[in-house]
């Protein structure tokens, strides 16, 4: 599936990701670049960002799965993600950057006070590992599928890669980074759309249209309409709370310049979420017209449909741009896993080391001790995705819902709420949290899927296929995570006239400067648009410079042009972003 010249355009490209952080190593100068980009990351920044965190390579691969024998569906789910980013651009965007704080833990410690910060930090901290390892163990599957390379190497080399990004400059690299990569993604996805669409055997939208098999408009054909009814609005509930959740998606609004450019960031994620599943997922409707059976493409995979995307761009391009997609896949799922080693680095050093180890802890050793914890939080990171690697009984799509519903409820729910609702005790953040886990926990081991499935979703004593099981194995542990926890949450506002005055000043410090925008000169921000521009414009211009240079790969001339298309829209983008740096230059000169 892959030639040479593939494999040199994954190394080339590797290598300048990993070149990344070298770059931008210089513009972190003190703990709050290091932790949060400063502050004052641009709207379009943070934005793509964003769409990158919520992307990876569980987007093509284990979604994949889904798309391939459902269509449609899996576009209607992220279509039901869309209000999530309105409701942050309405009310939560320019809130959460407000607060004026470093870390998300910064913030528990305001609402909850000390006792819950350091709780909420060292459940957070193993709670994002999980996660980060999850992603890294995901995209590690694909890759050494389809490069050939044992699986245990593939994920010790791509979290190398991760670690020298999350290393440089760490929150602002790894925001620049995001950029770069989503640029790919984006041009590279609607590459393989465009190819595959117009294919021949497909003919088109129009042909496309009358291809599609029943399964992808009638759900209820492949899944009871009582489970992936159920199954959609759960998601949407979820991906609000996540969307909001500080301690999630909402922490990327701790580095924007204010709460305007936190609102335009929003708007920039709301419209992503509209256009993205289109991009990626009809390509993988595609390959079911045209691969109808992939276990014989991908005879090693446990489940073959997991590599759709990939056998459908493996169809449709030139030599040399089939490990672009490969890469753009490894790219999708960078910005979750630099965002847990930072994040966990943040955490330990700004409120365990800081607080308990060193309290005179300068900005220049506060910047080591971030690169020595992100090193070493990195190790932890390989050695869980190699364990859950070499472990994993389950598919793809079944094991990350799995995972999300045993440790997002359970947190997200007073990262989510403290910020909105003010009347609860001090005590409430990690008693939630703790009911929560103790539910999921309680709900995995005692509750009986086939007898939710059987009394819950009207099953009776017909047997559920894998898919239903899985789904109702999910919704059954996330919906009753987030009514206990929710319920306790609330039930503890019974409590709030025990809170003490002291804790009541917090509270109402914390909601006053939420409310209050930020002022730029009173607060003495430094002003980094230029350098933003400049870099992020740099890294664009010479990976789009790159790709033209694929022109050179022995292809057909319409194959050849399709690197030049490539490369000249990185290039552009690169391009505009220089051409706005020199005109900020000439007007602060």
């Amino acid at each position: 599936m892959l030639g040479n010249w593939d494999y040199l355009v994954i190394a080339l490209y590797l290598l300048f990701t990993m070149s990344i952080g070298m770059v931008c190593r210089k513009v972190a100068k003190n703990s709050s670049d290091f932790f949060r980009g400063g502050g004052n990351m641009l709207w379009w920044m943070t934005g793509m960002s964003g769409l990158a965190s919520g992307l990876s390579a569980w987007t093509f691969t284990a979604a994949a799965t889904r798309v391939y024998d459902m269509g449609f569906f899996m576009i209607v789910l992220y279509w039901l993600w869309v209000p999530a980013y309105l409701i942050i651009f309405f009310f939560l965007a320019n809130r959460y950057r407000q607060m004026r704080i470093i870390t998300v833990a910064d913030g528990i410690k305001r609402r909850y006070g000390r006792f819950t910060e350091q709780f909420w930090i060292w459940v957070q901290i193993p709670a994002n590992m999980m996660i980060g390892a999850m992603w890294l163990m995901t995209v590690s599957i694909f890759m050494s599928a389809a490069v050939g390379v044992p699986l245990n190497l593939c994920i010790l080399i791509l979290g190398i890669v991760v670690t020298c990004v999350s290393l440089g400059a760490g929150a602002w690299s790894v925001i620049a980074s995001d950029f770069v990569q989503m640029t790919i993604i984006i041009v590279g996805a609607t590459t393989v759309l465009i190819r595959s669409i117009t294919l021949p055997s497909v003919g088109g939208v129009d042909g496309f249209m009358e291809q599609i098999p029943e399964g992808f408009t009638n759900f209820s054909s492949v899944e009871s309409p009582s489970i992936w009814i159920a199954f959609l609005l759960l998601s949407m509930v979820m991906r609000i709370m996540q969307a909001s959740d500080l301690s999630q998606e909402g922490a990327k609004f701790l580095s924007v310049k204010d709460g305007r450019e936190a609102r335009k960031s929003a708007a920039m994620l709301t419209c992503g979420y509209f256009l993205v599943p289109i991009i990626a997922f009809v390509p993988v409707m595609v390959c079911s017209f045209v691969y109808p059976d992939l276990s014989e493409l991908f005879p090693k995979m446990e489940n073959p449909t997991e590599g759709a995307y990939m056998a459908i761009a493996a169809h449709v391009l030139p030599r040399g741009m089939v490990g672009l997609i490969v890469c753009a896949m490894f790219a999708a799922s960078i910005s979750s896993m630099d965002t847990a080693l930072n994040r966990n680095a943040g955490f330990c050093v700004k409120n365990f080391y800081k607080e308990f180890i060193r309290p005179d802890a300068d900005e220049k050793e506060q910047l080591l001790m971030g690169r020595v914890f992100t090193v070493i939080l990195a190790v932890v990171l390989i050695t869980l995705a190699t364990t859950l690697a070499n472990n994993r009984t389950i598919g793809l799509f079944e094991f990350s819902n799995l995972v999300f519903s045993l440790v997002i409820p359970p947190m997200v729910v007073p990262a989510v709420f403290g910020f909105v609702y003010k009347k609860t005790p001090v005590w409430t953040g990690w008693s939630t949290v703790i009911v929560g886990f103790a539910a999921a926990f309680l709900t995995k081991t005692y509750v009986s899927t086939d007898a939710a499935g059987k009394y819950v979703f009207g099953f009776g004593d017909r047997p559920m296929n894998s898919l239903e099981s899985g789904d109702v194995t999910f919704m059954v542990i996330t919906a009753v995570t987030l009514v206990c926890s929710i319920s306790w949450f609330f039930f503890t506002s019974l409590f709030y006239k025990r809170v003490t005055p002291e804790h009541k000043e917090s509270i109402e410090a914390l909601f006053s400067d939420m409310r209050t925008p930020i002022d730029h000169v009173a607060e003495h921000s430094e002003n980094s648009d230029a350098t933003q521009y400049h870099i992020v414009g740099s890294l664009n211009l010479i990976l789009g410079s790159l790709l033209m240079c694929g022109f050179l790969i022995p292809n057909s001339f319409s194959e050849r042009m399709v690197f030049i298309y490539c490369g000249g829209a990185v290039a552009g983008v690169g391009g505009i972003l220089l051409s706005i740096y020199r005109k900020k230059i000439k007007a602060e000169s």
